[in-house]
């Protein structure tokens, strides 16, 4: 497997369901060399993508679609849980660097994870409350997070995700570039 289609299938498992307007934003870890490709295979898809933190040789990107991170963080307990943190929510553009801020700050000088990611990624606000609350432990169910509140919901979700991710693998894998498989999928 080439280098790059080791990039794209990253790219796809942990973005699909955000290209595919399933899901606001996500999260994804590359190495220095492989985020200089980033650029390239997600222009010309409506995707945006923001540095959250770099340690060692890695870079974690923040990547989202405005309209749908915009109207998960105008949620009424997603804005109160993120007010109550000394989150500005009156603008996207101030959450973002508040939460990159917060995110580098773990990372730079051991601070306790901003868990309200969850929030932006949008986990529902009663889960994150419950991984913060529970420390992580007795969760009734863990898949692309820990659930402590409606299993059977977040289980549709998490089909739902997979689904999205084996549809722009297939996509991908029968020679379509990441463009064209999302504009097909999406159209």
């Amino acid at each position: 497997m080439s280098d790059d289609s080791s990039l794209i299938i990253k790219i796809c498992n942990q973005c699909a369901p955000v290209m595919l307007n399933i899901k606001p934003a996500a999260t994804l870890t590359l190495t220095f060399s492989e985020s200089k490709s980033l650029r390239e295979y997600l222009s010309d898809i409506d995707i945006l993508f923001c540095p959250l933190a770099s340690k060692g040789n890695y870079i974690t990107w923040f990547i989202y679609k405005e309209k749908l991170l915009t109207k998960t963080l105008n949620k009424a307990d997603v804005r109160y849980i993120l007010e109550e943190l000394g989150y500005q929510t009156q603008a996207l553009k101030h959450c973002l660097n508040c939460l990159r801020e917060r995110f580098t700050n773990c990372h730079r000088e051991k601070q306790e994870f901003p868990h309200e990611l969850g929030l932006f990624l949008d986990y529902p606000a009663e889960d994150v409350i419950g991984f913060v609350m529970n420390k992580g432990k007795d969760c009734r169910y863990c898949g692309y997070w820990k659930v402590y509140s409606d299993v059977e919901k977040a289980k549709k979700i998490f089909h739902r995700y997979d689904l999205a991710k084996d549809i722009l693998l297939n996509e991908v894998n029968q020679g379509k570039t990441m463009r064209q498989a999302v504009a097909s999928l999406i159209s």
